[in-house]
């Protein structure tokens, strides 16, 4: 008879001590600021690495140009909606002109941004008196994400676009809360159509959101259909208006073609929702530490008979995999959003196991294994990542001397045709307008053809055409035209050559 209140007891007792190690308004700030400078400094160690991944020259290529007074989608073409472009642009002004370093600033601020926001939606999704210790833990799991570290600190729009989607659940989980819930719907709408101008991928944001705002009903804010609808309704406002008042300052529709139509045509060639999903098993496996203590998170809400929490980590990781299953072809750093609700389950199994640890309960053994299991299996998902953590050679022929011959060559106000655009980047000169993007998957989706390359080439007689990466090797008939209108000026191999302008004075000897 005394086994119940003895129960309640100890459970009091250790929320008490939980309360004790992270009180909310003392060590956490303290803790998340020591996590904050953690990832900074590791950030900052490979902050001028040449080149970390193709689509990073693409976008900084892009902002060099709307940098320079080009017009987004009438003269620039791009896949992304203006914001993410609109960032990098301001923080070329900020430097002085185009910056590799200025951009990935501008990242590793989002990246300790979505760090906080984790921290956030950690902390309201956590049983009472574990809110902190919730969010720490969340803020932790992120920050030993190998994959997290090292798109955190490349040019491209993943990182600030999963940043921006936490922040739009943290801030619409306050509702949960509030009796005045509907304006945190809106903002969270208003936060995940920022998302999703950032990076299209994000759309899964807008039906999570819709979620959160079904499971916020409860007795003291009961549902009802009118209640609803106007719920959904501030957060769908919300949603759209980030996404549409961007869009009015630009070419409407230059960018349904290039945003939408593009992505929709790509996927149409290359989409295999099979594929897709043994590719998120994989990742999942990859992960497995994480997996693990998300699946024990589950398990311990179930114990709480915490559905609606379970509801809304399942509805996000679903929606996740649906939208990636329809997304090709599937790279790597798209499969980051997959990772957030991971987390989240995982943070709360570690706070569980740590609660009961205190206390003294034999049911923490389950998670202390598997908190083990975490720190032998982290290298697994380092060693997963290891091609890309990586990073290139800095004493690498391309850097040391064919950027800086390429620096004294090209006039300053001539551009460059390139299959690796980090390199114009690097340079410090322009594409043409129309060639930003010279990846495979354009050019196997049917989106770049030789023709066009040679009508661009003749448009703005670029002073150089660099053949590095082998992205154009699918189009014989281009590299036929360039070598009958332009001469060598550098080779490497029979891939790797530089043509030049014949009107340009005579390089240098090829390099050996």
């Amino acid at each position: 008879m005394d086994s119940q209140p003895c129960h309640s007891a100890r459970v009091r007792y250790s929320t008490q001590m939980m309360e004790h190690l992270f009180p909310p308004n003392r060590h956490w700030p303290v803790i998340l600021l020591l996590l904050l400078l953690f990832f900074t400094v590791i950030q900052f160690n490979s902050l001028d690495v040449f080149a970390r991944d193709y689509d990073e020259g693409v976008y900084l290529a892009e902002a060099h140009l709307l940098y320079a007074g080009h017009d987004l989608y009438t003269e620039i073409k791009s896949p992304l909606l203006p914001p993410f472009l609109w960032g990098l642009a301001t923080l070329f002004a900020l430097a002085g002109g185009p910056s590799v370093v200025a951009a990935r600033l501008g990242i590793i601020a989002m990246g300790a941004l979505g760090l906080v926001a984790m921290a956030w939606c950690g902390q309201r999704l956590a049983p009472p008196g574990h809110g902190a210790a919730t969010g720490m833990a969340a803020a932790l799991l992120l920050l030993l994400l190998p994959r997290w570290l090292f798109y955190g600190q490349i040019a491209m729009a993943d990182i600030p676009s999963l940043s921006l989607s936490l922040v739009a659940v943290a801030v619409a989980l306050v509702g949960w809360q509030e009796e005045r819930a509907r304006r945190f719907f809106f903002l969270g709408g208003l936060v995940a159509g920022l998302a999703f101008g950032v990076k299209q991928l994000a759309a899964y944001t807008a039906p999570l959101l819709a979620l959160i705002v079904l499971l916020s009903y409860r007795p003291q804010r009961p549902f009802t259909p009118t209640r609803f609808f106007l719920d959904g309704l501030a957060t769908l406002g919300g949603f759209l208006l980030s996404i549409l008042l961007p869009v009015a300052f630009v070419d409407i529709q230059g960018a349904y073609q290039q945003a939408f139509l593009f992505h929709l045509g790509v996927a149409n060639t290359w989409v295999d929702p099979l594929n897709a999903l043994r590719l998120i098993g994989v990742f999942h496996w990859e992960h497995l530490g994480w997996t693990l203590l998300a699946l024990l998170g589950l398990f311990v809400l179930a114990q709480r008979r915490a559905w609606r929490t379970i509801g809304l980590l399942l509805g996000w990781e679903a929606l996740v995999i649906v939208l990636l299953s329809q997304n090709a072809p599937l790279w790597g750093h798209l499969m980051l959003p997959l990772v957030s609700p991971v987390i989240l389950a995982g943070a709360l199994a570690l706070v569980e196991g740590t609660t009961l640890l205190l206390n003294r309960q034999p049911r923490a053994l389950p998670i202390a294994l598997a908190a083990a299991l975490f720190v032998l299996l982290w290298p697994l998902s380092l060693r997963a990542d290891q091609a890309t953590l990586s990073p290139p050679a800095q004493g690498s022929v391309l850097q040391n001397e064919i950027i800086p011959w390429l620096r004294a060559t090209v006039p300053p106000t001539d551009r460059l045709l390139t299959d690796d655009q980090i390199i114009a980047v690097r340079v410090g000169r322009l594409v043409p307008h129309d060639m930003t993007d010279t990846s495979f998957t354009k050019i196997h989706s049917g989106f770049l053809s030789a023709q066009e390359l040679i009508t661009a080439t003749e448009r703005d007689r670029p002073a150089a055409i660099i053949f590095w990466s082998n992205r154009f090797n699918s189009l014989p008939e281009w590299r036929q035209w360039v070598e009958q209108h332009y001469r060598v000026g550098r080779q490497l191999s029979s891939e790797q050559v530089i043509f030049l302008r014949p009107d340009l004075a005579p390089p240098s000897d090829p390099l050996p």
